[in-house]
């Protein structure tokens, strides 16, 4: 992690009014969808979901399961090759372009890939947006909080 990312992250922390899922709520979302989550999202999550819903950085635990079911049925619909696995996580969605998703697969911290399905460069294959969670989240924290970094 780099020092930008920990300032970020700082930041984030101490934001006044933290409202975070319940390790109940993601332990019973994790048994819905048959998965465990990463660690880092786990933390994010029990953090402030609220506030990273609100800025559309996360889609809601109760939303996961319908996310990938809609993901799932776009690639087929559209005739796509790309097939979703049982442990990608479908946690956010742009409704005009893409859905972003990671593995859960036992990393604590895995790449962030993203499905653009308006995209005809990429050939119908997801792309690795972020190496990790972690700089997914300080990316758009970044911009949630409107700074920028020099």
């Amino acid at each position: 992690m780099t020092l930008r990312d920990e300032e970020i992250l700082e930041v984030f922390r101490e934001l006044p009014g933290h409202r975070g899922s319940s390790a109940a709520e993601l332990d019973a979302t994790e048994k819905l969808l048959g998965i465990k989550f990463p660690i880092q999202y786990r933390e994010f999550m029990e953090l402030d979901s609220s506030r990273l819903c609100i800025a559309e950085i996360v889609a809601p635990l109760s939303r996961l399961a319908k996310l990938h079911i809609c993901a799932t049925e776009l690639l087929e619909r559209d005739g796509f090759e790309f097939r979703l696995q049982a442990d990608d996580v479908v946690f956010a969605w742009d409704e005009i372009y893409a859905f972003l998703f990671f593995k859960a697969d036992g990393s604590d911290d895995p790449a962030t890939w993203m499905f653009n399905y308006n995209d005809s460069e990429s050939d119908g294959k997801p792309v690795v947006i972020s190496e990790s969670l972690t700089g997914y989240f300080t990316d758009r924290l970044l911009q949630y909080f409107n700074l920028s970094w020099h």
